[in-house]
């Protein structure tokens, strides 16, 4: 097998996708070496990464961009295909079925599911080889727009659990990163979108102690001034703004809770998402308040987080003052969520869609 993982990113990046490409494009290439290829528009990474890249020069245009890739795909004699992107993957196919004719197995990554999407879209489910998708549900789904389901395989998303079980203490980080020692801090981590339920989280801090701060990091730096601007008045809350990915592990080892406060309104966030901050907060043994969705609940369960009622500032709050007002419920979860982690590593999920794929 020889795989190439077709994209039209740009990196370094906010964007999760992007880093979570990244991820899997390393653990891809530790395991199949040089029969991996990573392509993309403008990639850049540190030297010691060793990632093999090809950035495809010219216009991104997904058309125009899957006739490069297939050229370059055919002169390199790749065997499978690998891709996110619906556009880039339909065209991928359609100009190698019409054009080039190649021997080659499409995979296509799947992080959502929209029955109103058009043709396009069906036509790279029902022509793809193998489809990954990050939940259950999404799999449920496809089952009305594909026949055989045998070639989809669910596989949520990971961690690198290594880079977030550091050893340092809450008040190291806490000094690093210049918080308060003596505040109860609750970490969000991510960007500042509607269905990620921030404003939920915000409108909490009306009800935590006055000793307490919620510290949101990430977002774009117009959505960052906005939020501010709208939430002016809870006083207990405070804004970083996008950090480096490299600091997570600091952020999340000097919070007392971490929050995944996801809307229930937004199937995206009921449904869908298999949030790369889960997995990170649980690699960073520090408790988790949760909303209780579906998509959540396929990781996350009463015995290794405390799981509340989503969009609903009030319970948010109460979630988030069992574990400061309670520290053995604290530890208890903290340490079954780490030992859960294990099993959603990157390595293990390379390693098992490589064995689906083949």
């Amino acid at each position: 097998m020889k795989l190439l993982y077709a994209t039209s990113i740009s990196f370094p990046s906010y964007q999760t996708n992007r880093l979570q490409i990244i991820q899997m494009s390393q653990e891809f290439q530790s395991i199949l070496k040089e029969n991996f290829v990573l392509g993309g528009k403008d990639i850049k990474i540190k030297e010691d990464s060793r990632l093999n890249i090809k950035n495809i020069e010219g216009s991104s245009r997904s058309f125009l961009l899957s006739l490069k890739y297939l050229f370059f795909i055919k002169k390199n004699k790749f065997t499978h295909i690998y891709c996110r992107e619906e556009k880039l993957l339909f065209f991928l196919i359609f100009y190698n079925k019409l054009f080039f004719r190649l021997p080659l197995k499409f995979i296509y990554e799947a992080h959502d599911f929209n029955s109103k999407k058009s043709f396009w879209y069906k036509y790279i489910l029902e022509k793809s080889d193998k489809v990954i998708v990050l939940t259950k549900y999404i799999k449920s789904k496809f089952a009305e727009v594909i026949q055989n389901t045998n070639n989809v395989f669910v596989s949520p998303d990971g961690v690198n659990i290594k880079k977030f079980d550091i050893e340092i203490s809450k008040e190291e980080a806490r000094k690093k990163l210049n918080l308060p020692l003596g505040k109860k801090i609750i970490v969000y981590i991510g960007l500042l979108y509607e269905w990620k339920g921030v404003q939920t989280l915000a409108e909490s801090s009306q009800y935590l102690s006055d000793n307490s701060m919620i510290v949101f990091v990430g977002g774009k730096e117009h959505h960052v001034e906005d939020f501010k601007n709208k939430n002016i008045r809870y006083k207990n809350i405070l804004l970083v703004g996008s950090r480096p990915h490299e600091e997570m592990p600091f952020w999340i080892k000097s919070a007392d809770v971490v929050v995944l406060p996801n809307t229930a309104k937004e199937d995206i966030s009921k449904y869908y998402t298999s949030p790369l901050k889960m997995f990170e907060y649980m690699a960073g043994k520090t408790p988790i308040v949760a909303s209780d969705l579906p998509s959540i609940r396929e990781i996350l369960n009463e015995g290794n987080a405390v799981l509340v009622e989503p969009d609903n500032s009030k319970k948010l709050a109460e979630g988030i003052s069992r574990i400061l007002n309670n520290n053995e419920l604290g530890v208890k979860i903290s340490e079954q969520s780490f030992f859960d982690v294990q099993n959603y590593t990157w390595r293990e999920r390379s390693e098992q869609v490589i064995d689906f794929i083949k």
